[in-house]
């Protein structure tokens, strides 16, 4: 048996070996891939496998210098690797199935490499309506393909670019909280989507009435436990034309159409409440896409309106048209 150690900057080798000369050809390899690594020999000599040995230290050499912490150790022709990956490039080594194939008559018992831990953990999704980058950290290479699978079944006609990299240290629900992230893709035109710890923040355009409705309902009602909202813009879809219109009657003022959102909603009520003496039924909708001077053209028509005992003015785009009966001077 044969077992290296790697702590910080310190490597123990413990168990038998063959020859003095193998041991230091050990630490000469380890030295060139990780200079600075200080060595504490616990070796003894042994009868075994002097024709194979060599090139078993070489593998050992190479794997624990993938590692920030861990073992590679061999029992009989048994080799077991565990331990933390210095950095993700590391790691896609370790893992890899040609890299991590020790040379015969050795085979590969365990490889339980993990990650490097991320202090700052995030996931995320940029969608521009035809490409979606998926970009943060992933524990292992399966969660990475089913990731991308997943997020390529909510947004079908989309190009998915893998920008992720391997990490560990996600936080409690990470898993539940990239779900439903990726079961509310469905509902946007273009977004920016991110996942720093257990925050999750959203700028994004809704691509219609329902899934505006859908996707501020989940955020409201739906998130999974631990699941924080950090940033939240969320345009409502837009609407070619964008029309918006008013109508004066007898008994009510009626406000129908659309608007850009449920702030422009209020200043849109306060307005009528204070050029109507009448009651305001608000049948209003959200949308994007009002042209830049529409706050205006609103007052216009409100004023406009309030000269006429009933009638009609209505918005789209840059256009207005009225229609009704003057009052009495």
């Amino acid at each position: 048996m044969w077992s290296g150690t790697i702590a910080g900057d310190g490597v123990t080798v413990s168990g038998f070996v063959p020859t003095g000369q193998t041991i230091q050809s050990f630490t000469d390899a380890l030295t060139e891939l990780r200079p600075s690594l200080k060595f504490t020999d616990e070796t003894r000599l042994a009868l075994g496998n002097a024709e194979a040995f060599p090139d078993a230290m070489s593998y050992a050499a190479r794997r624990l210098s993938e590692l920030e912490s861990g073992s590679v150790s061999f029992e009989g022709n048994a080799v077991s690797v565990a331990g933390v990956a210095r950095n993700s490039e590391s790691y896609l080594t370790a893992v890899s199935p040609e890299a991590s194939t020790p040379p015969e008559p050795y085979t590969l018992a365990t490889n339980d490499v993990v990650a490097p831990v991320q202090l700052q953990w995030s996931w995320g999704v940029s969608y521009n309506g035809q490409l979606a980058d998926v970009t943060g950290y992933v524990e292992n290479l399966d969660e990475r393909s089913s990731l991308l699978s997943e997020v390529g079944d909510a947004l079908p006609s989309a190009q998915i670019v893998d920008g992720m990299q391997p990490g560990s240290g996600a936080p409690e629900n990470d898993a539940q909280h990239r779900d439903f992230i990726i079961q509310q893709l469905q509902h946007f035109a273009s977004a920016e989507i991110v996942l720093e710890g257990g925050a999750l923040g959203i700028v994004g355009l809704a691509k219609s009435r329902e899934a505006y409705r859908r996707v501020n309902a989940a955020l409201r009602n739906g998130r999974p436990d631990g699941l924080e909202l950090g940033r939240i813009e969320i345009s409502p879809h837009v609407a070619s034309p964008h029309v918006w219109s008013v109508v004066k009657g007898s008994e009510t003022i009626t406000l129908l159409g659309d608007v850009a959102s449920d702030q422009i909603r209020v200043e849109v009520l306060r307005s009528a409440g204070e050029t109507f003496d009448l009651p305001i039924v608000d049948e209003m909708g959200l949308a994007s896409g009002a042209p830049d001077e529409r706050s205006q053209a609103r007052e216009f028509t409100f004023q406009l309106l309030s000269r006429m005992s009933n009638g009609t003015a209505s918005l789209s785009d840059r256009e207005c048209s009225a229609r009704g009966q003057a009052a009495d001077f």
